[in-house]
């Protein structure tokens, strides 16, 4: 878990930009099995199901379980989990688009832990995630961002559009130019808190200051 809060503010820092002695002092409450979840941290009533496998209490608390049937369930959680947390930290009282956060913890699901070493490498890419948004991509040339993925409900934002959303988010940080991440740095800093512009704006804006 240290290695782990290590990765989330190096990331954050190096790639979103984002950093501040508010990460500080996360907690996590891990449950050892699914069933002690389940039945301890009920959702309106019931037994938390198991495709809900982790969430955040007030912002700060990351609560999960060890999913003894497949324990890269258990880390793969904690990663996209643990970013929602530590991004709702470094930036108390956010307010950032849905599909900008969840574009955001989903980046972090390509990291790979070793066991033997107690060492997390983030960097890798999600292969599911990037067929899903590919074939998404091929199968609809003429829609749009905004179509896609931007303005699409939370209710209806599926697999589909984590995976297009992270790839936009990939592809802001990694395109050409040194100064990739100075400009995505400043592009969520835009797109935080009420009264910004609509999405689709700041991109072509962020986009025209690249290129210029």
């Amino acid at each position: 878990l240290d290695e782990l809060f290590e990765t989330h503010k190096r990331v954050m820092e190096e790639d979103f930009g984002i950093a501040g002695k508010a990460a500080k002092n996360k907690d996590i409450r891990i449950y050892s099995s699914f069933n002690e979840y389940s039945v301890n941290e009920p959702d309106e009533g019931k037994p938390r199901p198991r495709n809900n496998p982790g969430f955040i209490v007030g912002g700060s608390t990351l609560v999960v379980y060890y999913e003894e049937t497949d324990p890269s369930e258990f880390y793969w959680v904690c990663f996209h989990e643990g970013a929602h947390q530590f991004f709702l930290s470094l930036l108390p009282g956010a307010s950032p688009p849905h599909w900008l956060t969840e574009a955001l913890a989903t980046y972090f699901e390509g990291c790979m832990y070793s066991r033997a070493t107690g060492k997390v490498t983030p960097g890798f890419i999600n292969h599911t995630r990037l067929t899903q948004a590919q074939g998404v991509l091929k199968s609809r040339k003429d829609a749009t961002a905004s179509e896609l993925f931007l303005d699409v409900p939370k209710e209806r934002f599926g697999g589909l559009e984590y995976g297009l959303a992270w790839s936009f988010v990939h592809y802001l940080i990694h395109r050409p130019g040194e100064k990739s991440r100075e400009h995505f740095a400043a592009f969520v800093r835009e797109l935080n808190g009420s009264g910004v512009k609509p999405a689709a704006e700041v991109i072509s804006i962020s986009l025209l200051t690249t290129a210029t």
